[in-house]
């Protein structure tokens, strides 16, 4: 118990500290867009994510606050290291649980090392475990998020949808639900970042983008297919004691590599996700597709009942988290069906 507790002071010291190191050093965007020691590129960058966040308010409804205005270099790649864990013979992530955001299906660290560090505690375990950069995060509302350098190293749509997705979690958010919540701020995405290549007009840049999105979809679609499957293997064979669990394992694993090198074969394929595939991978690896995709064409569904009407589909969506978690999964598997 003393142990616990000591780990969890020290989870949130690091919590604080880097969250404090951001609001430190914050710079006001306008101020760094008029400073000759910044770069053209950058400015460049925060010049797409300034008018994607006046799109976001003036076109998704999107909160319209201080979020975004202020800019941070961090000088380093990643804002976060989230480390996932499952068990060896599951798809779903172990959960971890905070006052403010409820549990969640990873847990977040500030220096890539502590995160590597936690991760290897939870493989001595016997978990598997999966540790990755991530780019920017939502405060939920509670703080003015700002710009960060880790969110500019993307093409100029990639750019605006970070803002969208990340801004989505200001408008709603429930406890203990993953899931809902990034299919939701993702569907946000894809759906504004679809209105925002409308206005922005035709050009080469949209084009390789929405192209590679599309490639991505069908990777995704790919790996939700392949996780079921496994899911539904693992199940099969629990009591078919270890071994036999591992085998099954190593040739799900086998499978979805496969499946990949045939997707690459036919034209489809990422430089990212090629990258992805080339990692050893485990059911960690796999965990948060579920969470971040596994309700979008619902939520996609619902706006368009809704007549495109982004008021109206957020209230939807509101009425929607209220009812309980079994209630709700069962009327997004309903809307995913249609």
């Amino acid at each position: 118990m003393q142990l616990a507790a000591c780990q969890s002071i020290e989870y949130y010291s690091q919590a604080v500290g880097g969250q404090s190191d951001i609001w430190m050093n914050q710079r006001d965007i306008q101020a760094v867009l008029s400073d000759p020691s910044v770069d053209t590129k950058t400015k460049a960058r925060l010049k797409i994510a300034y008018q994607a966040r006046r799109f976001a308010s003036r076109e998704l409804l999107l909160p319209d606050n201080e979020s975004y205005s202020r800019y941070v270099d961090l000088e380093r790649d990643y804002v976060i290291w989230n480390v996932v864990a499952t068990p060896p013979y599951s798809v779903d992530a172990v959960e971890s649980c905070f006052p403010i955001v409820g549990c969640v299906s990873y847990r977040g660290y500030y220096r890539k090392k502590a995160a590597l560090e936690y991760g290897k505690k939870l493989q001595q375990k016997g978990l598997d475990v999966y540790v990755g950069g991530v780019s920017a995060y939502s405060t939920l509302g509670w703080f003015d998020d700002p710009l960060l350098n880790t969110m500019l190293a993307r093409s100029d749509a990639a750019i605006a949808g970070l803002v969208f997705h990340e801004l989505a979690h200001q408008v709603l958010y429930i406890k203990d639900d993953t899931r809902f919540n990034e299919s939701f701020a993702t569907a946000v995405e894809e759906i504004g970042l679809r209105q925002w290549a409308a206005e922005q007009g035709v050009n080469q840049s949209l084009q390789n983008y929405f192209s590679e999105r599309a490639k991505r979809k069908d990777i995704v679609r790919m790996v939700l297919e392949s996780r079921e499957q496994m899911r539904t293997a693992y199940t099969a064979y629990a009591s078919a004691g270890e071994s036999q669990l591992a085998k099954v394992k190593r040739t799900q694993f086998e499978g979805i590599n496969k499946r990949y090198t045939e997707l690459k074969r036919v034209g489809g394929g990422t430089p990212g996700f090629d990258r992805f595939f080339a990692t050893e991978l485990n059911n960690a690896s796999l965990a948060l597709f579920g969470e971040y995709h596994g309700w979008v064409d619902a939520f996609e569904q619902l706006f368009e009942q809704s007549g495109g009407d982004w008021g109206l589909f957020y209230t939807a969506v509101e009425t929607l988290s209220q009812k309980s978690k079994v209630e709700r999964d069962d009327e997004l598997q309903r809307l995913r069906s249609q």
